[in-house]
């Protein structure tokens, strides 16, 4: 009877103990930098990270001065090395001084169909820990 109780602890505190490991743990880099259109930083703007392995992607979205980091999930900031095509797409926003800005860009709508998940021109390969970059976008 002893030796029951003794397991049946036992086997309830291993239970316990391995309840309480964390969920999944990536290997990321973190990559920050500004999204530019000829130079020019563009607002407010959405940009997806796709890899071309087909794994999961990675999200960013433009500050005011066109400043972003990249998320891999809600929970983890950065994204796994490899190669990626870069996408941009617009959400409608409360207008704001920032969204006027950039539908001011010249041409702004043909850049974002210029650059979508299936016709962007536009790759990038992440390997360094801490990747600032300058995306640099254009209708040329």
């Amino acid at each position: 009877m002893k030796t029951i109780r003794f397991w049946s602890m036992l086997l309830a505190g291993l239970i316990f103990l391995c309840a309480g490991c964390g969920g999944p743990h990536y290997k990321v880099c973190q990559v920050e930098g500004t999204l530019l259109y000829d130079g020019t930083p563009v607002p407010e703007t959405d940009i997806s990270f796709m890899p071309a392995n087909g794994a999961r992607g990675a999200l960013a979205h433009s500050d005011a001065q066109g400043h972003f980091k990249v998320r891999y999930t809600q929970q983890v900031e950065g994204i796994p090395p490899g190669e990626y095509k870069i996408s941009l797409s617009v959400e409608p926003l409360v207008e704001n001084d920032a969204t006027k800005v950039r539908d001011e860009l010249p041409d702004f709508k043909k850049l974002i169909a210029r650059y979508t998940a299936d016709s962007t021109p536009l790759t990038v390969n992440i390997s360094k820990p801490d990747t600032e970059m300058k995306l640099e976008v254009s209708l040329k």
